[in-house]
This record gives C-alpha cells, sequence and structure tokens, in this order.
C-alpha cells in the first residue's frame, strides 16, 4: 500500500494555482515457479484511487521459459495509465480538472542467450505499446480563460502507438574489460483528434550505444558513445540533425573511505541540439570527491 499528497503552487501573469491531489494505491506482485523453475510465470495487479479524478486499476503477466542453461524465452503483457499532470489539471489558463489519464496496453517478446562460458551475453526484444486519451493541448478549443486569443486548453482524445526492436549485447574481452551496446529502432506514431497517423515529434527512430568499461582494484574508467538519430521537432516540419556523443567517467578509490571521481560529457565537443535552436551544453566536466565516514 502506498500513499502519496501532493500540491501545486503557481503566481504570475499566466494565473494562479493553489491545489491538493492525494493517491492511495494497492498494488501485489508475485512469481510462480515451475517445472523445476524452467518455466516462471510473473502476475502483478495495482488500483490507484486520486482525489481529482477517481481510481485506476492496471495488471501484466510474464512469462520466462529457461529452454536451456543459456537461453531464455520471455514475454510480458501488461496495461499502464498516466494521469494529467498539476498543472494540466488546475492551471487557470490552460488546465481542464476533468480530464481524464492516459491509458495504454503493452505487449513485449524476447530471447536472452549467455555463451562463450557467460563472457558474451545477447538479449533481443520487440515491444508494441498502445496509448488512448493522450493528454495534448488542443488549439481548436474555446476557452474564455485564455488570455491569448480566447482558444487553446489541455484535452483528451488523440491516440499513439509505439513499437520497436532494442537489442543488446555485453562482452568481456578480459578480466576487467568489458565491451558493451545496445541499439534501438523505434515507430512511433500519433493520431489527432479527427486527422490522420504521422509521425511522433521529438523522437529519433535509431539511438545507440558503445561502451568500454575497465574494472579493477580501485579504478574503474569508462567510455561512451551515444548516437541518436534524426527527430522532428515540435511543429513536426523540420527534422533535427543527428549526432554522436562521447562521454567519459572514472572513479578511485583512494582508501575505503575516500575516493574521486571525474566525468566528462561530449568529450569531443559535438554540436548538439535536442530541441531545434535550444543547443546542448558543449564539451563539461566534473570533478568529485566522495568520503564516507562510517
Amino acid at each position: 500500500v502506498e500513499y502519496i499528497d501532493q500540491a501545486a503552487s503557481q503566481w504570475g501573469s499566466y494565473g494562479t494555482i493553489d491545489n491538493e491531489d492525494a493517491q492511495i494505491s494497492y498494488y501485489i506482485n508475485g512469481n510462480l515457479h515451475l517445472l523445476d523453475d524452467r518455466l516462471v510465470l510473473s502476475l502483478g495487479g495495482r488500483t490507484d484511487d486520486y482525489d481529482s479524478w477517481g481510481n485506476k486499476t492496471t495488471g501484466n503477466i510474464g512469462l520466462a521459459w529457461h529452454l536451456n542453461g543459456f537461453t531464455t524465452l520471455y514475454g510480458n503483457v501488461g496495461t499502464s495509465f498516466k494521469p494529467a499532470t498539476m498543472s494540466q489539471l488546475f492551471n487557470p489558463s490552460f488546465g481542464d480538472s476533468s480530464l481524464s489519464p492516459e491509458s495504454g496496453e503493452t505487449m513485449e517478446v524476447g530471447i536472452r542467450q549467455n555463451s562463450l562460458d557467460e563472457r558474451l551475453f545477447l538479449e533481443a526484444t520487440y515491444w508494441l505499446t498502445r496509448i488512448d486519451d493522450v493528454v495534448f493541448y488542443d488549439y481548436s478549443v474555446p476557452n474564455p480563460q485564455n488570455p491569448y486569443g480566447g482558444f487553446g486548453r489541455y484535452n483528451n482524445g488523440q491516440e499513439a502507438e509505439t513499437s520497436g526492436l532494442e537489442l543488446t549485447f555485453s562482452y568481456q574481452l578480459m578480466g576487467s574489460l568489458t565491451l558493451d551496446g545496445n541499439y534501438t529502432y523505434t515507430d512511433s506514431r500519433k493520431k489527432p483528434v479527427g486527422g490522420d497517423w504521422g509521425r511522433s515529434v521529438q523522437i529519433a527512430r535509431n539511438k545507440g550505444n558503445l561502451g568500454l568499461q575497465h574494472a579493477a582494484g580501485n579504478l574503474f574508467f569508462g567510455i561512451n558513445a551515444y548516437y541518436s538519430g534524426p527527430r522532428l521537432r515540435w511543429k513536426q516540419d523540420v527534422e533535427m540533425k543527428e549526432y554522436v556523443r562521447v562521454d567519459l567517467s572514472a572513479r578511485y578509490a583512494l582508501t575505503e573511505n575516500l575516493s574521486f571521481s571525474l566525468r566528462v560529457e561530449n568529450l569531443l565537443d559535438e554540436d548538439i541540439e535536442e530541441a531545434l535552436d535550444y543547443e546542448e551544453p558543449g564539451l563539461y566536466g566534473v570533478l568529485g570527491m566522495n568520503y564516507r565516514f562510517f
């Protein structure tokens, strides 16, 4: 059982908010091991009760089948929801306290494989997610509370669908050196109210990581290259450029209680735009010290 209480306050030229919302949740999860642990059944259920809009029940079921000591097939099916934020519910100019939560269904299937005396790990996963009642800013709704033209507020109605494939690997080159990486292809679409399906904005179809880590004794060192393919900006009219960002991290334990760390992001000082006309930082580094008293 879980209880959450939250409050939102806002003031200024965009209006005033002073609202509270509480949530109590009941959930249970469990695993059932069958056939000498070769088959694992996972079950879960959850009910969330919000003061602001009501309650929602979700659940999931999963199966994992260990074919042998090296290969596992798995699958999961579940439901989910995402409530509107406090601002979407209570913003005095654009909010709507009657908004319903977004509701979704997700399924995934995959395979895991250990090889070469467990030095090599491989995994492939396919997933499909459908979402209804997506909360979005609806420019067409008459809204006398909106000081900027009398139209526009948050609303329910859009549909969304995301599917994709993720490939992951890890290979222990030697005792202290590991090479790992992943690649994700994502096909994400949205259907506006009264419109046709179109590509989702600000979501790259192709992403990937490739990293090398060294961990031995008191020293950890890692370097990682992250790739993001082109993404549509929020207006769905311009595609932002792809980029590769290289990051470095290191940690050295001088004593049992004292350690030093270094993190360098965007080592090659790549020009990166996650959103058009909003540049990300260039070369960026942090040096840290950590001392544990007990």
